[in-house]
């Protein structure tokens, strides 16, 4: 999917998978704005009970609105075609960081807690 144009989309990388889902750092449109394009698995296109999932996740998200917690954007719901736009946000993940630091003092981890609990 890399480099291939859908819709309005460019996509670029690929930033990560899950269970249903592939996420990939897009340019959207003549200017390129950078997204995260979060786009449903090709084998579960026509299941309807994971594709109903898929659509009710960012339904529900679009409800939730704060620092940090990546903004939706957009819902893309096309027969062949299932993706939400998300804000992409530049930098590393909290895996990336625990990986590259190690142990963190208590203090660290309680500012992530916080952070984390104020989103919730």
């Amino acid at each position: 999917m890399l480099n291939q144009q859908i819709g309005t989309y460019k996509i670029t990388k690929l930033l990560g998978e899950g269970g249903m889902a592939h996420v990939y750092l897009a340019e959207k449109g003549n200017l390129g704005k950078k997204v995260a394009l979060k786009v449903l698995k090709k084998e579960f296109l026509f299941n309807t009970q994971i594709r109903g999932r898929f659509l009710a996740e960012a339904k529900n998200m679009i409800q939730l609105n704060h620092p940090n917690i990546v903004a939706i954007n957009d819902l893309i719901d096309e027969e062949d075609f299932v993706a939400i736009e998300l804000e992409y946000i530049e930098g590393e993940t909290l895996k990336e960081y625990l990986q590259r630091k190690g142990a963190l003092p208590d203090d660290e981890i309680e500012h992530f807690l916080r952070q984390m609990l104020d989103a919730v």
